[in-house]
C-alpha cells in the first residue's frame, strides 16, 4: 500500500480517518469507482490518481 504512504507523508493524515484510506485502498486495488460526497475522497484521488471518482 504505497500510495496511501504517500498520503501520509504529505502531512494531510490529520484529516483522513483511516477508514477512509482503507476504502479508497480497496477502490484502487479493485479498479472500481468510488460514489461519494465526501471532500475526503477528493483529496485522496488528488494524491492517487488511480482512485476513480464517480
Amino acid at each position: 500500500m504505497n500510495r496511501p504512504r504517500v498520503y501520509w507523508e504529505k502531512g494531510n493524515h490529520h484529516s483522513q480517518h483511516y477508514i477512509d484510506l482503507l476504502i479508497a485502498q480497496t477502490a484502487i486495488e479493485n479498479n472500481l469507482y468510488l460514489l461519494h460526497d465526501d471532500k475526503d475522497f477528493s483529496l485522496i484521488a488528488q494524491v492517487d490518481e488511480r482512485l476513480k471518482e464517480y
